[in-house]
């Protein structure tokens, strides 16, 4: 890892020693080793406004350390048949950005046979490795095992461009299509002819539109949005939740509302890029339905910090507040709430959870826990209980943990029941 601060031409050193104090403070107790390891004291300030010599000096002593970071020994190297590395030479060589799988057999076939890929099975094997290791993008889904993205970066700008601020689109978005980006820009409902404006200069983009889509909906950047009128490829739409901005209202008042307890993952780190994720994961991958908003400014229950889903005969809502994933499950009354249903959904969504977050470094990236009170994403509710801990309570109610004058009693089972299958104490 680096840190490289920019832009401190008028900033002056107690300054920058101030930021990074302050960066470190900042970072949980849990992940402070891991990260002064994994930096090995590669923090850089620099300025760039004014390329002077000190910057310069300093531009250099990075460009050394990544130089010697990626020729260490100790970096681990995999073995790959010769073939393969063959196969990877002739990708690179004609800086392809995305290839179909029939493009990459036709590049094979062109290679002497002794040094050819032998089968699909191969093919299939030496793409999953490359992925693997950062190199390429490749998925064996049924959608997406025909085409290879071989720049990531240019895959990344894709995404760059979709998510860019009013002061980085082009003109189209600032004229003919100014009222869909804006909406686009507040809600996170993405319209096809919008895309095709944002990636207007960059003709490649919309030649691999199909296949760049459809990896952004495998990596939950973005998830399709069903369309009653859609007729065809240009009436599709897409909702990415990172441009969502659309304030979320708890309006769930237990008068009206059968509630569940809420259910929360406290995370150290990303529980924003968690969220972002987790959402499109139910919309797309269990494909829950959102809930109708009947605001005249949009018709789905799609916030910046939560979603509101019909989920087999139950309201639910994810939410995201002060580093906290929350879930809640509501039934309108007389109705009750099936504890199957809640159960199950708990399941799912642990699941999305620890699968979305696999690849992270480090242990404990997120504890589970519940809170106390009923309005789920509220700011003022610092509440918090590790499930570890109610679980072992043996009795029926518990003293909770809000502050001391907002003190009241938790029923254990109830909280817990809704979640996990409870025993009765006796």
């Amino acid at each position: 890892m680096f840190i490289i601060v920019t832009h401190t031409e008028r900033t002056s050193t107690e300054e920058i020693e101030n930021y990074f104090e302050d960066f470190w403070n900042a970072v949980p107790d849990e992940d402070r080793d891991w990260l002064s390891e994994s930096l090995n004291d590669r923090e850089y300030a620099v300025g760039l406004v004014e390329l002077n010599d000190e910057t310069k000096t300093k531009l250099d002593s990075i460009k050394k350390s990544i130089v010697e970071l990626f020729t260490e020994e100790t970096n681990t190297k995999i073995e790959i048949p010769s073939s393969w590395a063959l196969m990877e030479q002739l990708l690179y060589e004609g800086g392809w950005k995305a290839l179909s799988l029939d493009e990459i057999r036709r590049l094979n076939s062109s290679l002497p046979d002794e040094y050819q890929i032998k089968s699909d099975e191969e093919m299939s094997r030496f793409l999953k490795c490359f992925h693997d290791n950062g190199i390429l993008l490749y998925f064996q889904d049924e959608k997406l095992r025909e085409h290879a993205v071989l720049d990531i970066q240019w895959f990344a700008k894709a995404f760059s461009k979709i998510i860019a601020d009013k002061n980085h689109i082009n003109k189209d978005c600032k004229t003919r299509l100014i009222k869909e980006w804006k909406s686009f820009n507040k809600t996170g409902e993405l319209k096809d002819k919008v895309v095709n404006a944002l990636w207007k200069d960059e003709p490649l983009y919309l030649t691999h539109k199909s296949e760049i889509m459809s990896y952004m909906e495998k990596l939950q950047m973005l998830v399709p949005l069903e369309s009653s009128g859609a007729v065809s490829e240009g009436d599709m739409s897409w909702y990415v939740p990172c441009m969502n901005k659309k304030q979320f209202k708890a309006y769930f008042s237990e008068d009206k509302w059968e509630c569940s307890s809420i259910l929360c993952y406290r995370f150290t780190s990303f529980a924003m890029f968690v969220f972002y994720r987790l959402v499109a994961y139910c919309m797309g991958f269990l494909r829950w339905n959102v809930s109708n908003d009947g605001d005249h400014e949009g018709s789905l229950c799609l916030y910046q910090t939560a979603v509101v889903f019909d989920h087999n005969e139950h309201t639910v809502v994810v939410g995201i507040c002060n580093d906290e994933i929350q879930m809640q499950v509501l039934q309108i009354k007389p109705l009750a709430i099936n504890k199957k249903v809640s159960i199950e959904i708990g399941g799912f969504l642990e699941n999305a959870i620890e699968e979305l977050t696999e690849t992270f470094i480090g242990t404990n990236i997120f504890h589970k826990g519940f809170k106390c009170q009923n309005n789920i994403c509220n700011e003022n509710d610092l509440s918090f209980t590790l499930e570890s801990e109610l679980s072992k309570i043996k009795s029926e109610e518990m003293q909770c943990k809000c502050q001391l004058l907002e003190r009241h009693v938790i029923n254990v089972q109830r909280t817990l029941g809704f979640w996990e299958k409870v025993i009765t104490f006796v």
